[in-house]
This record gives C-alpha cells, structure tokens and sequence, in this order.
C-alpha cells in the first residue's frame, strides 16, 4: 500500500485534503508536527498526515513529535469498519478527528511554560489575576514535571501563603466584634452565628448593638435575635447613643451589626468608622465580610471602600454556593488580612468555622 503525505495547518486542514483526495475510505497511517526549529516570532509549525487509498477500514496512529517519548509512544491502532451508509463514515470519521483533536490539546498543554500551566491551574480554582501570579512564581521548577506534582506544589504554597488568626471569642479581656462590607454578603447572619456560638459554646456574655437603621425590619430582627439570647440589646441612632452603651456595657463581647450600604455610601461609612472610633477599652475585631464568589475586580473594590475602617482580619462567606473556593484565597491575598472564619452555610451557629491553612488548602485543591 502506497502512503502519500499532506500537510496542512491543524489536523483539521491536513484531513480535509485526505478527504479530497481520497474520499471517506481513506487510511490515516500517521500524524506528526513538523517545526522549522526557530522560537518567537519565527517559528512555523505544519501538521503531516500520511494517508493511502482504502477499504472500509481506518488506521490512527498517536501523532508523532519529538516532544514525545517513542517507547511510550502506542502502536497503530485498528478501528471498527465504516458502514456504507454516509451518516456511519461521517460519524466515524468525526470520532477520529476528536480523537486527534484531543491529543493535539493534550500535547499543546504540556508544552506550554510552567508559569502558565500553574497559573492556569490555578484559576480553574478561582485564584484569579495577579493573586495567581504571585503563587505561581513561588513554586520551584523541580515540581513542574507534570501536572500532578504541580499542582501539589502549588497547594504547598497556598499552605505557606496565607494567614489565619486563633478565634478572638476565646481571646480574654472585653471586645468588641463587628462585620463590615457590601450589602448581601451575609454580615448580620455571620454576627448572629459568632454571637450564638460565643454565648452557647464559650459561656461568654455578650451584648448586641445595631447599626443598621436603614434596612427594612433589621432593627426587628437583630431585637428577636437578641431576646431569644437573653443578651442585651441597643439601637444606635448617632454616635453618642453608640459610645454610651458600648463604653458602659459590663459584657464581655458586644457586637456590632453594621449597615447593609452600598461602599460608595460615603456617609454611612463615616458613621460607621466614627462609631468604631469611639470604643473605649476593648479590643476591636473588625471583619471585613465577602463571600467567596466575588470576582477578583469587584474584590478590590470592596477592600478599597473599607479601607478606612481599619479592618482586621477576613471573614468569606457563602462558600457553599461557589464552585471554586479559590475566591477565599484570592480575598485574603488581595486584602492582606488573614483569615478569621469561614462560613458555608445558613445554620445558626453550626455553619461558621475557624480555620487553619491546611483547612483552607482542603476546601480549595480538594481533600483527595
């Protein structure tokens, strides 16, 4: 059997002029890159494709490249005879061009640099934009062989990355906790989870203060919340009303629940920061709240809105409804804060955790 070689731009090209010259029939013997062997702007690469006239039967072969191992590399393969009928050959045919068609990808992507397939991997995750960039310039060229140790490596750096503080429910000495951020992200339910965990689990006194007089029935349902506790409860319509009660409360936690305001609410943000600014004798824990599916530019929107509240370490909310946990990563590099809880789901107060960077790493590469 006579084999004549075609050559074309992709696979697709090179098969097409099989076809024309050959019909349905015809025998693909063997596929394989040939580069003129120069980098940059210079390199050409063309697909070969050797094929002879046939019967009703089709041969493939991996296509051949010097990037690829020849002991590895299989031997021809027999596939099932075409049926005459033009809908069976196309569809066989169409089977063989996929079959091609991923090895060329799956070889495309080992070629490429492992800067790229890390960063790549880790925005599969959710690590976005130059919080990937950053990661992926740490891990050490002996773990970029394949993808597997790759990514290990890249899990490993995550681990060194981030920063997690203990629970400040457990810390001693009175404070004051509150949730800060955008409208919608869970700030109230997150404080009423930190409240009901520190009263029932740690035995702590607590108290409750709101700030938030603008949306409809919060006031109402922070007061049921708070009654159902047995803790005391405060609205703070002004500065003064806040300063009295936080100043004069002999609990040791209050919580603030803080406005759901958009971040370009400048007044609601001065009012906000003047409060906190008035605390007297305790320790502040101010959280910045942001749920996992936030994408990396909206991020950087909310940290430079709150930045004037001083916030001190990252709650990521809604953990369960994303995807790719990598958005929790992306916060706390983004933000430079470390991480003080998690939450992934709406029970009260089951569904809030402290976390550890192994924890972390866990939720975002998977446990397995």
């Amino acid at each position: 059997m006579q084999f004549e070689t075609f050559r074309g731009k992709d696979v697709a090209d090179a098969l097409a002029q099989v076809r024309a010259a050959y019909g349905e029939n015809a025998i693909v013997g063997s596929t394989r890159f040939i580069s003129n062997g120069m980098h940059g702007a210079f390199s050409h690469r063309v697909v070969e494709v050797t094929a002879a006239p046939g019967d009703m039967t089709v041969a493939r072969r991996i296509p051949a490249s010097s990037s690829v191992n020849p002991s590895t590399r299989p031997s021809v393969t027999r596939l099932t005879s075409y049926s005459k009928a033009p809908s069976a050959q196309e569809s066989a045919l169409s089977e063989e061009i996929r079959n091609l068609r991923a090895l060329v990808e799956e070889m495309a992507a080992s070629s490429r640099k492992p800067k790229d397939r890390a960063i790549n991997i880790l925005e599969s995750l959710g690590i976005e934009g130059t919080s990937a960039i950053e990661i992926a310039k740490g891990v050490s060229k002996s773990s970029r062989v394949s993808n597997e140790a790759l990514r290990l490596a890249l899990a490993e750096r995550v681990a060194n990355t981030v920063e997690v503080i203990d629970s400040p429910l457990e810390a001693p000495g009175p404070m004051v906790i509150s949730c800060i951020g955008p409208a919608g992200v869970g700030k109230t339910t997150t404080l009423a989870k930190l409240a009901a965990r520190a009263y029932f689990e740690l035995g702590r006194s607590v108290a409750i203060i709101t700030l938030d007089t603008f949306r409809v029935g919060a006031v109402e349902q922070m007061r049921r919340f708070a009654n159902l506790l047995g803790v005391p409860f405060e609205v703070a319509h002004d500065v003064e009303t806040f300063r009295e009660f936080v100043n004069g409360c002999t609990e040791d936690i209050v919580f603030i629940d803080t406005p759901s305001r958009s971040p370009s609410d400048t007044v609601a943000l001065k009012r906000l920061t003047d409060c906190l600014a008035a605390v007297e004798g305790r320790e502040a824990h101010i959280f910045l709240t942001v749920p996992a599916t936030l994408r990396a530019r909206d991020l950087d929107r909310v940290i430079k809105s709150y930045r004037e509240v001083n916030p001190t370490a990252l709650v990521v909310t809604k953990l369960d409804e994303s995807e790719a946990a990598g958005g929790a990563v992306c916060a706390s590099l983004r933000s430079q804060l470390p991480f003080a809880f998690i939450c992934d789901g709406p029970r009260v107060p089951e569904d809030v955790h402290e976390v550890s960077a192994s924890d972390i790493v866990n939720r975002v590469f998977g446990n397995g």
